[in-house]
């Protein structure tokens, strides 16, 4: 005669639905509860970048200063300043393509910048380019 065997519930099948539950209820509710993406959000780290390369022209202005005097260490401080400033613009992408004329004048004042430091010129005009480019920066990331 044929009979049929009852099967018993595992402890460790038990065990493994609790887990694959646990984790699904988890990964939801920490979803769920996660604040949603902005467009504000997402550029936060481009402007700081953008703000951060207007601090290094204030810096450079000084530097430029010292090297009219006639440092070298300060003309290489500048120098230093004016590139970081320009990686810093170059990397923000996503405001490159969002405000492209905002994002040009800015990259054409570095670059007005940039040639005054090649020609040594006096330290009131430049000045007034870093304070050009400075506007132009910030008003690229308000």
């Amino acid at each position: 005669m044929l009979y049929r065997r009852e099967r018993s519930f595992s402890p460790w099948l038990a065990a493994g639905l609790a887990l694959v539950l646990g984790l699904a209820l988890g990964f939801w509710l920490g979803r769920s509860s996660a604040p949603r993406a902005t467009l504000s959000t997402l550029l936060e780290p481009e402007r700081v970048a953008v703000s951060e390369a207007a601090s290094l022209l204030e810096i450079g202005a000084l530097e430029y200063a010292r090297a009219l005097v006639g440092s070298p260490q300060s003309r290489q401080a500048t120098q230093n300043d004016l590139e970081q400033a320009r990686l810093k613009l170059s990397g923000a992408t996503h405001l490159a393509t969002l405000f492209p004329k905002p994002y040009a004048s800015a990259q054409n004042a570095l670059g007005a910048l940039e040639s005054r430091f090649r020609q040594n010129s006096p330290l009131t005009d430049f000045k007034t380019s870093v304070g050009a480019a400075q506007t132009a920066l910030r008003a690229l990331a308000p």
